[in-house]
């Protein structure tokens, strides 16, 4: 009994002193109105930072991943050197071998995974002109006819580049959306003639809106055949121009073994021996996606710390 009378005192105690600390709580809130509001503001306007932080990068990952597949479907590309993100390019890496045609055409040979290849030059900021109107922005690029189904990529209207315009090494071209507003904004460019950094080319055809890649208009290109390309700019001068090789795996589940089957072809071609690392770079949109998430993944974690 006694011990039951203790315990019942130990509990009316406890909750004496939990009621005095809840009014010492309200005395201090009240006795310090400003102090108290501005706490209560800064831990709002903080969580309200956190979130609104966490949907930007939230929508920012969508837009990436949006941007990432608009190149191709799980497109994978080769070059001499490694094309990661954040990959400093080394005076080692300038000076490989090129890759080449033939390369491209082995792995569309060879690798049972891989749909298709599409070889190509791109050169950096060319001029073009028409009439009294001129660009010094596009990109051009020196392309086959794979390009349009390895990289999703088609012709809006008119023709992209045939084989014929490869094998003659033709002064045709196709342009994107924003050259033709930049030459030809009240008229129809097929069938004109615009001169590439001197050169007569004619347009042949214009490509459907292709948008952008992490900044970087990709409506604002031109489009050679191939040879052509290496008939006027047969040095490649990197940065510049570079060479490299667009693949398409059979589908997104292939995407490891057609890098591993390129890997093996391209390791055998440019006689690298077993013990010898790759003498060449390949990358994938997984690769790119993945460096951005983690930049941004640890950004999250930072901000919800």
């Amino acid at each position: 009994m006694v011990n039951d009378k203790l315990k019942f005192g130990e509990q009316i105690m406890n909750f004496v002193d939990i009621k005095e600390s809840a009014w010492m709580a309200i005395d201090t809130v009240r006795s310090n109105k400003l102090r108290s509001s501005l706490t209560i503001l800064g831990v709002s306007v903080g969580v309200v930072t956190v979130m609104f932080m966490v949907s930007i990068i939230q929508g920012l990952n969508k837009a990436f991943a949006a941007q990432i597949e608009s190149l191709g479907s799980n497109t994978i590309w080769a070059t001499k050197f490694d094309p990661s993100i954040g990959h400093q390019i080394t005076d080692e890496e300038i000076h490989r071998k090129e890759l080449t045609l033939e390369d491209a055409d082995a792995i569309r040979r060879e690798a049972p995974s891989v749909a298709d290849t599409s070889p190509f030059y791109r050169k950096i900021a060319e001029t073009v002109r028409h009439q009294d109107k001129q660009t010094d922005t596009p990109i051009l690029l020196g392309v086959t006819p794979h390009y349009e189904f390895t990289m999703s990529s088609y012709i809006g209207y008119g023709r992209f580049i045939s084989e014929m315009d490869v094998q003659q090494r033709a002064n045709v071209c196709v342009l994107g959306r924003d050259v033709v507003k930049a030459l030809f904004p009240y008229e129809d460019p097929l069938e004109k003639e615009l001169k590439i950094a001197g050169r007569p080319f004619l347009v042949v055809g214009v490509m459907e809106p292709l948008g952008q890649i992490l900044g970087q208009s990709r409506d604002n290109q031109l489009y050679i055949p191939v040879t052509t390309f290496q008939k006027y700019y047969p040095e490649i001068t990197f940065p510049e121009s570079i060479f490299g090789i667009f693949v398409r795996p059979i589908s997104r589940a292939h995407v490891k073994s057609a890098i591993d089957e390129i890997t093996d072809i391209l390791r055998r071609r440019r006689q690298v021996s077993a013990s010898q690392p790759n003498n060449f770079g390949i990358s994938s949109q997984d690769a790119l996606l993945d460096v951005y998430n983690q930049l941004t993944g640890a950004t999250y974690l930072v901000l919800t710390a």
